[in-house]
């Protein structure tokens, strides 16, 4: 009779550093709202917190040194960034105070998930701003938030 332990029956995903970035945050802020765990859990979680903060420094640093942007085109891109991000939050809240409406349900959602402390990454250094844009983008593709939701919206 053969047995198995958990490491032969689960196969963990490969991830890529932004998969890890999103992995990693999406761990955290479960493990944060988490309450009387054992010791050993909490010393796991402090290595997690340590290791997702030396990712998105090592992914902060590698984005930095592949290319020398042109200071000019970077902020012009990054005031462009920051113009999206907010004209998106301005554009589901508005949805969101609409009465007796599906769609405010939708913007009410989104706006929970894509924007739960705000646009406050927005001024941050284009780095950061990148991997917070990243992390937003990857929760709309894996959780499928692009997907119509309600009649009258659509793509």
């Amino acid at each position: 009779m053969q047995t198995f332990t958990a490491f032969d029956l689960v196969q963990l995903p490969r991830l890529d550093a932004s998969g890890g970035q999103t992995l990693g945050a999406e761990l955290l802020a479960v493990l944060g709202k988490t309450q009387h765990v054992p010791a050993s859990v909490d010393e796991a979680v402090a290595e997690l917190a340590s290791a997702h903060r030396a990712l998105n420094a090592a992914v902060a640093k590698r984005l930095a040194a592949a290319a020398e942007p042109d200071p000019a085109r970077a902020k012009s891109a990054d005031a462009a960034l920051d113009a999206c991000w907010s004209g998106l939050l301005d554009f589901l809240s508005g949805w969101s105070r609409v009465p007796d409406v599906a769609e405010a349900e939708t913007a009410t959602a989104l706006i929970q998930q894509l924007f739960p402390t705000g646009v406050k990454f927005v001024p941050a250094g284009y780095e950061v701003e990148w991997a917070e844009s990243n992390t937003r983008l990857e929760m709309v593709k894996q959780r499928k938030l692009d997907a119509p939701r309600v009649s009258g919206m659509s793509k």
